[in-house]
């Protein structure tokens, strides 16, 4: 955006199988001092490891024994669908403090609880990891109010993820990533989605 702030965009999107997940937690490796805010979606209920702390994250929402480390996590909603009205497909959030180049090569993860098809059994858990792109370009528009070129954003590295499993009473279980729903897919829409964001910003600016 144009004052430096980044606006990211966390969707989950249903592969093949058709299954959907209630986003609990977004993981992101970000510097000393970067402020998280939230924006829209799901609501925000829970962030650690950054200036913005409040709250801690809880068990459904974090990414224990994935392997991965994070400095900050983001908990989005509470545990368990109450009905449908803690069902949370979307997060959007602004990250200040930071600029493009802390995410680029930047190792992402996302916690989803209640996996499965919309219309029958949701019993599945989901702790899927990947990778941001490694180059990321955005070029400043150009005199008189040109339209500035398209930015060049690579499609995020996601690893090859293991079958899905059961769900444990009370959230608190370690299962592994499963590759149903793609939130990976997501966060590569809402991160190309946010440097076209910002370069529209700059082009009206100019």
């Amino acid at each position: 955006m144009a004052d430096g702030t980044v606006q990211v965009t966390v969707n989950v999107v249903p592969g093949s199988t058709g299954y959907i997940g209630d986003l609990r937690g977004v993981h992101m490796n970000l510097p000393g001092g970067a402020t998280i805010t939230p924006v829209s979606g799901g609501p925000i209920t829970a962030i650690e490891g950054t200036a913005s702390d409040f709250g801690k994250i809880g068990s459904s929402a974090n990414l224990n024994g994935s392997g991965a480390s994070f400095t900050s996590g983001i908990e989005i909603g509470e545990q368990g669908l109450k009905g449908g009205s803690d069902d949370y497909q979307t997060v959007t959030f602004q990250v200040s403090g930071v600029s493009l180049s802390d995410f680029t090569s930047d190792t992402f993860g996302v916690r989803m609880m209640s996996v499965g098809d919309p219309n029958g059994s949701r019993s599945l858990s989901s702790k899927t990891l990947g990778t941001a792109p490694d180059t990321v370009v955005v070029t400043n528009p150009g005199d008189g109010g040109s339209e500035p070129e398209e930015p060049v954003v690579e499609e995020p590295n996601v690893g090859e993820p293991e079958g899905p499993v059961a769900e444990e009473p009370g959230g608190g279980g370690e299962p592994v990533a499963v590759p149903e729903p793609t939130t990976m897919a997501g966060l590569a829409l809402g991160f190309g989605g946010l440097v076209a964001a910002r370069r529209r910003k700059m082009n009206k600016d100019g």
